[in-house]
């Protein structure tokens, strides 16, 4: 039988990094660990959604400065996906990528996907 996650786990998971607790690599692997494994599943599609942000944070170049978005999508009520998705693009696309590209670029874990767009 699979474990849940649920919004609870990542709302902790998520300010322990925020806290400085944890740091990203750690956010990193608990993700990549539960996202593609049979052995867990999630609470709703929400919850989901903000799983693959996590399991795609050195992709998508997401850091701590992107926790109170993070939550912000934990607190939007099941059933509403749509929402989450549209406010989960609006906010991506405000991110200067530009700017991450610079900070990130010596991180082991971002630098790859720091030089793969100019």
């Amino acid at each position: 039988m699979a474990k849940i996650i649920t919004r609870q786990e990542i709302r902790e998971l998520l300010q322990r990094w925020q806290t400085g607790d944890i740091g990203h690599k750690f956010v990193y692997d608990w993700a990549n660990e539960r996202y593609s494994s049979s052995r867990w599943d999630t609470e709703d599609e929400i919850v989901d959604q903000v799983l693959t942000e996590l399991y795609a944070l050195d992709m998508n170049l997401i850091t701590a400065e992107d926790i109170p978005h993070l939550l912000n999508l934990l607190n939007i009520p099941q059933g509403q996906i749509g929402t989450a998705m549209a406010l989960n693009r609006d906010y991506s696309r405000s991110i200067d990528l530009k700017s991450r590209r610079l900070m990130l670029a010596n991180d082991s874990l971002y630098g790859p996907h720091c030089k793969l767009v100019k």
